[in-house]
């Protein structure tokens, strides 16, 4: 009578066996995990990072790793949030087991936290004349690159800066056109963000400003920088009707762009306070551009026409969730609390996407995060 053999060679993970001299079948390890991805993407300042993975075909439990530490069992699971992390760049592994001992070659992505806003200084010039146009600009620097600058003259913001000079997308030199309708001495400053999503405030940039005014034509009484939410005077009796209660982005393209809705407008800015009030002779000077579309990874919505719930994505698309387990995955449990209603007149503001089955298929902080200001809606965004 023969003995049976068994073997395990655990570095390949195939099991061979022979009994009564017949070879069994090695069992395949089981498969890698596919599609490993960062919530909110490479760059973040989220110290609590939420990963995700499409799950391996046999897999049965899955370990993750982090630079340099300890394997560690999460159980059969297809997204994983880290603890606190501290700043700098950091390695996240992730391999899938099976119940016959196997186990999978891992795959991994790397990233960065970063919690530290950029480092800004003084705007430039120092001397200005009045009302004479002159560019201000920064160079902002740190850890990571600062996308957006905006211009506050006498701790009021003014508008969006722009790139000028030998300004680079790794070397940014961001500068704005302002005039000074007073001579004196008027503060300037620059707030940035960085594409960790860190704002900072810069150095304040004490500007003299010299000349006469007998020689130059009255300024208008008021005027508007562009990146400004504006609307018109209402008159004491205009009825609920009226256009002056209509609200209107005047972007850096220099048209103005309705807010269809007050959901719209809230998904933008967290209340009325920053909204400008113009002459209506300078609002008929605008010429119109497109509609502002709600902010992507904000609200969930639908049409009042339809009972298909929508997240939206960046270049202004709605991507219809198919079942209730993604929009729980995505939004949590009252994902329904962010289900706006916007009527069919409006759906002709957004294109329509691909369909999205689970959390795999579409992160709100990665979209919110893509479209940070108004004028980047007209933008096409393509994630890293």
């Amino acid at each position: 009578m023969r003995y049976q053999f068994v073997s395990r060679v655990f570095a390949g993970f195939v099991i061979v066996a022979s009994v009564l001299g017949v070879t069994l079948p090695a069992f395949a390890a089981p498969a890698t995990p596919a599609s490993l991805t960062i919530v909110g993407g490479q760059y973040t300042n989220d110290t609590t990072p939420t990963f995700t993975w499409t799950p391996s075909n046999g897999a049965t439990w899955y370990e993750f790793l982090l630079d340099d530490g300890q394997w560690q069992g999460i159980g059969n699971v297809s997204t994983y949030t880290l603890w606190a992390l501290p700043n700098g760049w950091h390695t996240f592994f992730v391999r899938s087991h099976d119940a016959n001992d196997g186990v999978s070659v891992s795959t991994s992505v790397t990233f960065e936290i970063d919690t530290q806003g950029p480092t800004v200084p003084a705007p430039t010039p120092s001397v200005a004349k009045v009302n004479v146009p002159t560019v201000f600009s920064v160079k902002p620097t740190g850890e990571s690159i600062a996308t957006y600058c905006w211009m506050y003259v006498d701790g009021k913001s003014i508008g969006q800066m722009a790139a000028v000079g030998a300004s680079t997308a790794s070397t940014p030199i961001l500068g704005y056109s302002y005039s000074f309708a007073t001579t004196g001495t008027h503060t300037i400053y620059a707030r940035c963000l960085d594409r960790d999503g860190n704002y900072a405030n810069g150095a304040v940039q004490n500007v003299k400003v010299s000349g006469s005014t007998t020689s130059v034509p009255t300024a208008p009484a008021i005027s508007v920088a562009r990146g400004t939410a504006v609307k018109t005077q209402c008159g004491s009796y205009a009825p609920a009707s009226d256009t002056c209660h209509a609200v209107y982005y005047y972007g850096l393209d220099g048209k103005k762009h309705l807010f269809p809705t007050e959901g719209v407008y809230k998904s933008w800015y967290g209340s009325f306070s920053n909204v400008v009030t113009i002459s209506k002779g300078t609002m008929a000077g605008m010429p119109t551009g497109e509609n502002v579309t709600y902010r992507p990874g904000t609200f969930l919505v639908k049409f009042s026409s339809s009972t298909t719930v929508y997240a939206v994505d960046v270049n202004q698309t709605l991507r219809p969730i198919m079942n209730e387990a993604a929009a729980k995955a995505i939004y949590g449990t009252r994902w329904n609390s962010y289900v706006v209603t916007i009527p069919a007149s409006e759906r002709n503001d957004y294109k329509v996407g691909s369909k999205i089955y689970s959390s795999a298929d579409y992160s709100k902080s990665r979209a919110y995060n893509a479209v940070k200001t108004i004028d980047s809606l007209w933008t096409v965004i393509a994630y890293m």
